[in-house]
């Protein structure tokens, strides 16, 4: 079942075997998604995190199109 998602972190994108890429692999797809307009990438820092949590963000506006 499709389930539309707002926003995915990046390990989680890994984690359920979405893609068979590695996380370098997948950095220039992403990169190309964000300069379309398609998706953001944020880097989110909490305060126990020593390494930042990469949210991608989905445009809503491309399920209405």
């Amino acid at each position: 079942m499709y389930h539309k998602a707002d926003e995915i972190t990046k390990g989680e994108l890994l984690s359920k075997k979405i893609t068979r890429l590695s996380s370098i692999e997948m950095q220039e797809p992403l990169e190309l998604l964000e300069e379309l307009n398609y998706i953001k990438i944020v880097e989110e820092r909490t305060k126990r995190a020593v390494k930042p949590k990469t949210i991608i963000k989905v445009n809503p506006i491309i399920f209405y199109e």
